[in-house]
């Protein structure tokens, strides 16, 4: 919605590890296929479901560190993902199209 409403930059922990993909939306957007796209504005939304279906930040820390990139625990009240959380998390973000480096 940002690039239809005219945004030309944004802030979002999710472009940390999804960046390629934005640069391709971008691209996309800017070549006049909006098709292309909201396909991948669809992909991007279906990873940041899955995210969030793991409980958000924590979640996103770990794919950080899935991307290589540790940022370190989350701070509290929070709770880092256990071992198999963690694994489901990884599992389901393949299964959203999410491709790791």
């Amino acid at each position: 919605e940002g690039l239809a409403t005219g945004a030309t930059g944004a802030i979002g922990s999710t472009y940390n590890y999804m960046a390629p993909l934005y640069g391709r939306l971008i691209d996309a957007w800017s070549a006049g296929d909006h098709g292309a796209a909201r396909r991948l504005q669809d992909q991007a939304t279906r990873v940041i479901d899955v995210m969030n279906g793991h409980g958000g930040l924590p979640a996103g820390k770990r794919i950080m560190a899935f991307s290589g990139l540790d940022c370190g625990p989350v701070r509290t009240p929070l709770v880092d993902l256990d071992a198999a959380t963690a694994e489901r998390l990884r599992t389901d973000l393949v299964a959203a199209g999410h491709v790791f480096p």
